[in-house]
Parts: structure tokens; sequence; C-alpha cells
């Protein structure tokens, strides 16, 4: 048994994410006509997605078009250096995000993010050489419960989409799921344990080996820390659980989809690289993005497979409001 087959058995819990289902769901993003969906996580951002996609061994794809490439931009080389250790990074990450104030939210109103992503045009294959870029507004209910939405520019003469999220409120026969995450503990060791549980329950109840529990966890925070809010004490504490995590290395001089450059702490699986990416002088969260390491049938070497970079995020009382 490999890697792989190590992973698709930690998710085997969840529906198989098929190639021919991702192309629907792809195709769909780009109709012109304004769509609902309650099934979110179909929409999460690139980067997120292939973390999780790599995480449970399947394919991934890429984001919005809004300017077609030969290839992903020109980027400054990647290099890993010493002594810039990911427990210095990540540690250095969590004391500056503890600084900040939390804001504060009612169950009426949304969460506003808003994101530069990138990444291959359709499916990313090794033959895929398109690359695309645009920009990603998407309101979400605090509690859950009220339809948020979903702006995503497009290419040219396609106009902008614009989707509505269905919320979970009361009749609808679903759960709604919190996105304003003041229900997290702030606790290091208690959001540990949270995050051993939601890994528990994706193996069934089985203990993960070391390898695959640390590909989940870093395909958790990923999630969490790409279109959500997350209290600054509680995202102090996911920077240093990530810190615990094994197999972790740092690359200097990354650009991420909006340009700037960071340094990036990131985890490996055996074609790939997740990463989160800093401010290299005040380890501020700027973003995420995968990465191919090697010639493989998912990625090219050095192929971005996806990038997300978090421009803004804030607190508004109705969808549509970005200030």
């Amino acid at each position: 048994m490999n890697d792989l087959d190590e992973l698709r058995g930690l998710r085997a819990d969840l529906t198989p994410a098929d190639p021919a289902a991702l192309a629907r769901a792809r195709a769909a993003m780009f109709h012109p006509r304004p769509r609902r969906v309650r099934r979110r996580w179909l929409l999460l951002p690139a980067a997120a997605t292939a973390a999780l996609a790599l995480v449970a061994g399947v394919g991934v794809w890429g984001g919005g078009p809004d300017r077609p490439a030969a290839g992903p931009p020109p980027r400054t080389q990647d290099r890993i250096e010493d002594p810039l250790t990911p427990d210095l990074v990540l540690r250095g990450a969590a004391t500056r995000v503890a600084q900040e104030q939390p804001l504060a939210a009612r169950n009426d109103q949304f969460v506003y993010v808003e994101s530069a992503v990138g990444g291959p045009e359709g499916m990313v294959t090794p033959a895929n050489t398109t690359f695309v870029r645009s920009t990603r507004k998407i309101w979400l209910s605090v509690d859950g419960t009220r339809d948020g939405l979903l702006i995503g520019k497009v290419v040219p003469g396609r106009g902008e989409e614009r989707i509505t999220l269905d919320g979970c409120g009361d009749g609808k026969g679903c759960t709604p799921i919190r996105n304003f995450h003041d229900n997290l503990p702030s606790d290091v060791a208690a959001l540990q344990a949270w995050f051993d549980q939601q890994i528990a329950a994706r193996n069934k109840g089985a203990v993960a080996k070391e390898k695959v529990a640390d590909r989940y966890a870093w395909a958790i925070a990923s999630a969490l820390l790409g279109e959500a809010y997350v209290p600054p004490a509680t995202r102090a504490a996911i920077f240093t659980v990530l810190s615990r995590t094994t197999g972790l290395s740092v690359v200097r001089d990354v650009v991420d989809a909006a340009g700037r450059t960071g340094v990036s702490v990131g985890i490996t699986s055996e074609y790939a690289r997740s990463e989160i990416i800093f401010d290299p002088s005040t380890y501020q969260y700027l973003g995420q993005r995968v990465v191919g390491l090697e010639d493989s049938q998912f990625l090219r070497k050095g192929q971005v497979a996806s990038e997300s970079a978090q421009l803004k995020i804030a607190i508004v009382d109705r969808p549509g409001q970005i200030a």
C-alpha cells in the first residue's frame, strides 16, 4: 500500500470526486446565468480545494479565468534555505496574528472575503499549459442560515458570474455551517484535540498514521484560513498546531496570486507541495498555492496547480456589500 492508497482510505467515507462530476461543477461556474447552490465545498477557492485533494489523493482543478496565458506567470526561482525553519515561520505567524483585534459579528451578518485566484483552465493535467487569474468575492452567512453570494470575474465577453449560496434556515432540511468560527477553541491543546477528532472522524475512528494525519490537519487548516473568519487567538492556535506537524519545509521568494513575494511553509505528497504563504518580514498570512514536485500523471514539475491570495476580509450586513 502506498501513500495514495492510505489517503484514499482516510476519506473513504466521503462521496468520490470523480472527474466527470468535477468537470460538470466547473462548467457550471462559467454558465452566464445566476444560479443557486448548497454544497459549498464545490465552490472552495482553488488552493483550498487542491490542498484537500492533495490529502485525499485525487486530481485537482483550477479556478475561474480572467486572462489566458501560455502557463504560470514568471516567478522568482524557489529556494529552500536555512536557518529559516517552518517552526520559526509558523510561530512568528502565531505571534503576529495574536496581536490583531478580533472582529465582531451578529448571526444575521455575512463574512466577506475577496481573493485573487489562479490556476489552469479546466482540469489540472500535465498537458494543460493554460493559466488564468480572477478576482473572487464571496459573502458567507455568519451562522450559515442565510443565503450568501459568490461573484467571480470570467473571461471578457461572458460577464460576471453571480452564484447564490443557499443557506440552511428553518425548514430547509440541512444543517447550517457556521462561517464565523468563534465556536473553535483558541487554546492550543483544545484545538489540537479538535483537529484529532476531525481526523478520527474521517478515518472512521481509527488512528491515522502520522504522515496521513499531518496532511489532513494541513488541509483542515488551509480550508479554515481560506474563506471563513477565524478570530485572531484561534488563528494563532492553528499556526501553533501546524508548527508541530512533521515533514514541513520552507521555500523563500514565493510569489502569491496577487503578485506579493513571500515565504511559504509547505507539506508534500508524492507529487505535489501544498503551501501556506506569509509575508517574509511580518509573517502575516498572504495566501496558499499547490505546485508540482516532479513530473507525474497529475502535474508537471513546477506546475502551479492552484493559488489563492487573500485581499480583504470583513463583516458586512448583506451580500454584495464590500465595506
